[in-house]
């Protein structure tokens, strides 16, 4: 019995040093607060699921994935279900919410919405300045309100940003300021 437990521990240290080196060698490790992540390497979308499904959560998928390929990872009984056409064929992006509620009748209303940047930054999803609000340029360091006022009326007055760093014309965002807000986009 002793030698069992012996060889257990041994073949778990294996392991554990087999997937550490594994990590290591794959991708690019990232320290975002308390958490690393080693998904610098994985092609696909980081989308978030949520409302009355058996699996909620954050999911990794392929690119080209739609709110169906997320009701079939879901919704594990899809006989019982109902969706709209429309809504089973929506493309999703990086950083999408998908709700996904059921009523009674177990038809399905799906939504989809953006994450909020807090997240995206947290799970290192590249921001998009040409779909970000007041708040949104607000929670990045060394804007402020102010700044993210100022940067959403140039957006509004003198059209989309061609470039990230287009955000120069922004009077207040210099090319260090811009440089240092680089990694968020």
């Amino acid at each position: 019995m002793m030698e069992r437990l012996r060889r257990l521990i041994l073949w778990l240290m294996m392991l554990a040093l087999t997937l550490m080196t594994y990590m290591k060698s794959h991708g690019t490790e990232r320290e975002v607060g308390s958490m690393a992540f080693f998904n610098d390497h994985l092609d696909g979308i980081t989308v978030k699921i949520v409302g009355n499904v058996d699996f909620p959560g954050i999911y990794r998928l392929p690119e080209k994935s739609n709110s169906e390929s997320v009701i079939n990872m879901t919704i594990p009984s899809r006989e019982q279900i109902c969706v709209d056409i429309k809504d089973s064929q929506l493309q999703l992006k990086n950083g999408d919410v998908v709700e996904i509620l059921r009523d009674s009748r177990q038809h399905i209303k799906i939504t989809v919405k953006k994450m909020l940047v807090r997240e995206r930054i947290i799970l290192g999803i590249p921001l998009d300045p040409n779909q970000m609000d007041i708040e949104d340029w607000d929670v990045l360091p060394g804007i402020g309100p102010v700044l993210a006022e100022r940067i959403v009326r140039d957006r509004q007055l003198n059209g989309d940003f061609a470039s990230f760093s287009d955000l120069t014309r922004v009077p207040g965002l210099g090319k260090v300021k811009v440089q240092k807000l680089a990694g968020y986009f």
